[in-house]
């Protein structure tokens, strides 16, 4: 809050009073303001969105640009859920690899979970 009375100017915040000559004597200068602020906890924050702003702002980018991606569900930890799981391997030992089938041996980042996954690579 500041308050004027004839050639004082007097800030007060929860941590303090701050008195400054106002008119012909010196005036105040924006240090001085600046330490008075940051005396203010509501200051502190306020100063930091700027940077918190930043931060969300390139989240919410990074998340809408992994929206878009549709999800292959054959990536999908059969214990967890999880999408996508890493693949380790690739082999043709499926029964069906005489019509270009093929297992993924994966392993879920999540849980550590590993598993052999049937998959087409023609559908």
């Amino acid at each position: 809050m500041l308050l004027r009375s004839g050639r004082q100017a007097t800030i007060r915040s929860p941590s303090g009073t701050y008195s400054f000559g106002v008119g012909s004597e010196p005036m105040i200068s924006v240090s001085d303001i600046l330490k008075a602020l940051d005396t203010i906890p509501i200051w502190k924050t306020l100063k930091g969105l700027p940077q918190r702003l930043e931060a969300l702002e390139a989240r919410i980018a990074m998340l809408e640009r992994a929206a878009k991606q549709p999800l292959d569900r054959s990536l999908e930890c059969p214990k967890c859920g999880h999408n996508p799981v890493t693949v380790d391997k690739v082999t043709s030992d499926t029964p069906f690899a005489f019509a270009g089938a093929k297992n993924r041996h994966v392993t879920c980042p999540v849980c550590g979970h590993k598993d052999k996954l049937f998959y087409d690579p023609n559908d």
